[in-house]
């Protein structure tokens, strides 16, 4: 096995954690951003606390119940392919959110989320834990969770925000462009071969 050397090579594992952690932290904004915008998109859908709660509990059923089949099509498929589809779905979904007509469709769209978020995370995770030396892995996915940590922190701040600058639907066509940005970025990924389970960490 080739050592690499060099300030591209060596470089290349941090470009992977940061295109990851950034597709990861769509997931974790649109846990948090949505319970500030609760109160516009009552209004704007003229529906109650009721259909406003599925609006973000949809999203955590459907992002938690996923995790685990969406870590085994992650394993199916190899990391790159399963965080490249995550990214795609979610950034679609996320459009699809911003266009609902209705509380019902919008609920819908946040489950799609949900579902896209969850293949999303776990494959990011496992590109993480295959571009570092074992020896370097705990360190990367503790850069990778502490991303994660400040997306719940800041994500109120930017809920509100967004909402008071622009509209509650703007915290969901915000994915769009960040989605296209990590799909181009996501272009260079290595290339794990499908069916292969990354590495436990130590």
């Amino acid at each position: 096995m080739s050592v690499h050397t060099g300030p591209t090579r060596e470089a290349r594992p941090w470009r992977v954690l940061f295109t990851a952690a950034a597709g990861a932290v769509m997931v974790t904004l649109d846990a948090t951003v949505v319970v500030i915008a609760n109160p516009a998109i009552g209004a704007d859908l003229r529906t109650g606390l009721a259909g406003l709660q599925w609006v973000t509990t949809g999203y955590l059923l459907a992002l938690t119940v996923s995790l685990i089949p969406a870590g085994a099509l992650a394993d199916r498929w190899g990391p790159r392919r399963a965080f490249l589809v995550g990214v795609a779905g979610f950034a679609l979904a996320s459009l699809s959110a911003a266009a609902a007509g209705g509380i019902a469709a919008l609920v819908a769209f946040r489950v799609a989320q949900g579902v896209f978020g969850a293949l999303l995370q776990t494959s990011a995770l496992g590109l993480v834990r295959g571009a570092f030396p074992a020896d370097r892995v705990p360190g990367a996915v503790g850069v990778f969770t502490a991303a994660g940590y400040t997306a719940t922190v800041v994500g109120p701040l930017l809920g509100g925000l967004a909402v008071a600058q622009a509209g509650w639907r703007w915290i969901f066509l915000i994915n769009v462009p960040v989605g296209v940005a990590v799909l181009a970025a996501g272009t260079w990924l290595p290339r794990g071969p499908a069916g292969r389970r990354p590495a436990a960490l130590p």
